[in-house]
């Protein structure tokens, strides 16, 4: 049988917003400065949304989740989750 699942696709990340943490508590962080070399995202600098006071803080790329827009739609396999 064939079910249809949505596709999602990740948005950058953008100084000034704020995004979820993937750390088990999902703190709230917004980043003020995007840390590059050679093009390629290194780290993230920001505030903790909880944690004002203690100031800017540089977080890993990998540890925000980044916004999401739906992109389409595919066939799957509704046993095994396979394409089709």
């Amino acid at each position: 049988m064939i079910e249809i699942v949505p596709t999602y696709n990740d948005l950058p990340i953008e100084v000034g917003k704020t995004y979820r943490t993937k750390f088990q508590t999902g703190e709230m962080f917004t980043v003020t400065k995007i840390i590059e070399k050679s093009g390629k995202i290194l780290w993230f600098e920001g505030i903790y949304a909880d944690h004002v006071y203690i100031g800017v803080c540089p977080i890993g790329n990998e540890r925000l989740l980044p916004e999401t827009v739906l992109s389409g739609e595919r066939n799957v396999c509704s046993k095994c989750g396979e394409p089709i």
